[in-house]
């Protein structure tokens, strides 16, 4: 597991500095596996109680946020595709907060408090990214049909 993840991470931190080729799979695809390993890291380790029902409420929310605080990527052409760049931020800040998670989990297995802040920051992030896919797309719309601009690179 841990090493799916560092591999996941690596490559999203890459692919977000560099670029992304875009496609609506992709767009679909990314907010679902950072769900899945939220959903993972919240549900695989202990029972489901009050918190975790709790700290996944913040899914919603951060996505709702996620709409209204991220604003469109920049895209851009490479050799005829068009690519766009991610808010890096929010992907820093989601792979800093699974690792804190999992790091929590098993060093102070105990500590509800720090789990509950913790996961929580986690799944408020995971919305973020979620409502960010959303103007991703609207982005896109906006830059194909000319409004957006384009820059070229070969």
């Amino acid at each position: 597991m841990a090493g799916i993840f560092l591999l996941f991470a690596v490559r999203r931190l890459y692919a977000g500095l560099n670029g992304i080729p875009y496609s609506r799979g992709r767009l679909i695809r990314m907010p679902l596996l950072y769900l899945l390993f939220t959903l993972l890291s919240v549900f695989g380790f202990g029972t489901i109680d009050i918190y975790v029902v709790s700290t996944l409420v913040l899914i919603p929310a951060g996505a709702a946020a996620g709409l209204f605080m991220t604003s469109k990527p920049s895209f851009f052409y490479v050799k005829g595709r068009v690519f766009y760049r991610r808010h890096v931020y929010i992907m820093t800040f989601w792979i800093v907060s699974y690792v804190a998670r999992l790091v929590i989990e098993f060093t102070y297995p105990f500590n509800l408090i720090l789990e509950i802040v913790v996961s929580g920051l986690l799944a408020a992030t995971t919305g973020l990214i979620i409502g960010e896919v959303f103007n991703t797309w609207k982005g896109y719309n906006s830059f194909i049909s000319g409004e957006g601009t384009a820059r070229g690179v070969s």
